[in-house]
C-alpha cells in the first residue's frame, strides 16, 4: 500500500511566493489544432471547457490540458509549457526580475481570457504565468 504524501514525516507542503495560487495548466504547442482536439475528444475521451482554433482546455479535474498551435514559432513539436496561476502578474513579473529571471517578451494582455508573462529557466525551457481576467 502506497502512504499519502500528507502522512510522510519527509513530505512538507509546498510554500508558494504570495502571488502563486497553483498550477493552471500544461500547454502543448501542436501542429494541427483540429487533429489534436478530435484525437483528446474522440479517442481519449475528453470534452473542452474551452474550444477554439487558437486554444483549446481540456478539464482534468485539477489543472487543465491546453493545447495552443505552434503557428510560426521556432519551438518544437511536443514542446510543453507549465502554466503558473498568479493573483497579481505585475508584482510577480517585477519580483522574478529582480531575482534575474529572464522574461524574453513583455506581459500579453489577451483581453477576456486574461494576461500571461513568459519566462525561461536556466536550460531555455517556456513556463508561463497566468492571471484569469477580472469578473465583475
Amino acid at each position: 500500500m502506497v502512504e499519502p504524501l500528507e502522512g510522510r514525516k519527509d513530505f512538507a507542503m509546498a510554500t508558494l511566493p504570495s502571488t502563486f495560487k497553483g498550477t493552471y495548466g500544461t500547454m502543448y504547442y501542436v501542429k494541427d489544432m483540429k487533429k489534436s482536439i478530435a484525437f483528446f475528444k474522440d479517442q481519449i475521451g475528453l470534452h473542452p471547457k474551452f474550444e477554439d482554433e487558437g486554444w483549446t482546455e481540456f478539464d482534468l479535474g485539477g489543472p487543465s490540458l491546453c493545447l495552443h498551435p505552434v503557428g510560426d514559432k521556432k519551438i518544437a513539436i511536443g514542446s510543453t509549457q507549465l502554466i503558473i496561476l498568479v493573483g497579481d502578474i505585475q508584482k510577480e513579473v517585477s519580483r522574478l526580475k529582480e531575482k534575474k529571471v529572464v522574461f524574453p517578451n513583455d506581459i500579453m494582455d489577451m483581453g477576456e481570457h486574461g494576461i500571461c508573462a513568459e519566462f525561461v529557466d536556466p536550460d531555455g525551457n517556456p513556463l508561463s504565468l497566468y492571471q484569469p481576467p477580472t469578473r465583475h
